[in-house]
């Protein structure tokens, strides 16, 4: 795979298809939903970094940030790296009594207003909108790699005696090289490195390993040459599934759209004039919508 087909993101494709036979595997790793115990989310969902007890261990790394109006600190990812406490999406399941994984993505979608309406599920809202309420819980990084799973994937590349990788964005405007060591360290995230890139893509200069985070979700797709699938094995420690020949972008809405089209289409009688024969509009070619048609992506930093 060359580094150019890395920005050639394709929602028409499957994983495996975009990734090409240069990746044997591919692990969808989902992001945490994160809890700092003694902080409170402000109503954007961002920890309010502004009423930080001086008592509470955060304190001193919070207050050293920038703190705009909102509350939030510069250093605010950072924050999350160090002192927050991941909550997997299987306890989502079962402390909101949601379905299974792809429910809860779906059910934040929906929290967050970006499902379209036939795919709105406002009773899984409320259900998150109240867990997220009941214990302070900040919802999964979304668009680039949530930092505290950062040192998890760093002990993957050191693993694979990868010192150093690039990281960037899915633009294609800004990417930079950083060692491994920033993975690891435990007060630094990545995105919050003064580096013109953001951590929404890394990957080794062999392309053993290669993870891109997706636009407006919340989850790190990370695939694995055949040398590396040999040797790590994300699983092992982070929360997610293999991704099979048709696991695409639409992964949380898959049983959906499949039950959809096995539906038989509905069709209107048409009119008919005397004497004229009856004329059929015909049917759309695509019943798929592409990525459930979810909002476009959005970033609280810039």
């Amino acid at each position: 795979m060359s580094i150019e087909r890395l920005y050639l993101w394709s929602w028409e494709k499957t994983f495996r298809q975009w990734a090409g036979p240069g990746f044997a595997r591919i692990y969808i790793a989902v992001h945490p939903f994160m809890q700092v115990p003694g902080l409170k989310a402000n109503s954007d969902g961002y920890l309010d970094l502004t009423r930080v007890a001086k008592t509470h261990p955060a304190f001193e790394m919070a207050s050293a940030g920038k703190t705009g109006p909102d509350g939030v600190a510069s250093n605010h990812d950072s924050v999350l790296k160090k002192f927050a406490r991941p909550r997997p999406w299987g306890w989502a399941v079962q402390a909101a009594g949601l379905q299974d994984t792809a429910h809860v993505e779906r059910a934040i979608d929906s929290y967050l207003g970006r499902a379209k309406d036939e795919f709105r599920d406002a009773g899984a809202a409320k259900k998150l909108h109240a867990l997220v309420h009941k214990h302070d819980l900040l919802l999964p990084t979304e668009d680039y790699l949530s930092p505290v799973i950062e040192a998890t994937v760093g002990r993957m590349y050191r693993a694979l005696g990868v010192e150093q990788v690039e990281i960037g964005n899915q633009m294609d405007d800004a990417a930079a090289v950083v060692a491994v060591d920033d993975f690891l360290s435990p007060d630094q995230a990545l995105i919050e490195l003064d580096v013109p890139a953001r951590a929404a893509y890394s990957h080794d200069e062999t392309m053993q390993m290669l993870t891109i985070s997706d636009w407006c979700a919340h989850y790190t797709i990370i695939c694995l040459s055949e040398r590396a699938a040999a040797i790590v094995d994300p699983s092992q420690e982070l929360e997610g599934f293999w991704a099979d020949d048709n696991t695409s972008a639409d992964w949380p809405y898959a049983e959906i759209l499949a039950k959809r089209k096995q539906q038989p289409a509905k069709s209107k009688p048409a009119r008919q004039k005397s004497g004229q024969p009856i004329r059929h509009k015909p049917r759309s070619g695509a019943d798929r919508k592409d990525h459930a048609n979810r909002g476009k992506p959005g970033n609280r930093k810039s």
